[in-house]
């Protein structure tokens, strides 16, 4: 698979996994690693963590 393809997929689970939380997702993205390649059948495995949280100003509900 190609590198940008899985790194969307990646940000896709990461995405469902927040529910209702609102990301403001790549920004800050510096040591994305691709160990492997991908390939089709291979079981993805994403961790990721989050350094700092910050309300919205201009959509406060989120």
């Amino acid at each position: 698979m190609i590198p940008g393809i899985t790194l969307s997929v990646c940000t896709r689970v990461g995405v469902e996994a927040q529910g209702e939380l609102a990301i403001l997702s790549g920004v800050g993205m510096y040591e994305v690693k691709m160990l492997n390649p991908v390939r089709p059948g291979d079981t993805l495995k994403v961790e990721a963590w989050w350094s700092e949280l910050q309300k919205s100003n201009s959509m406060p509900e989120i």
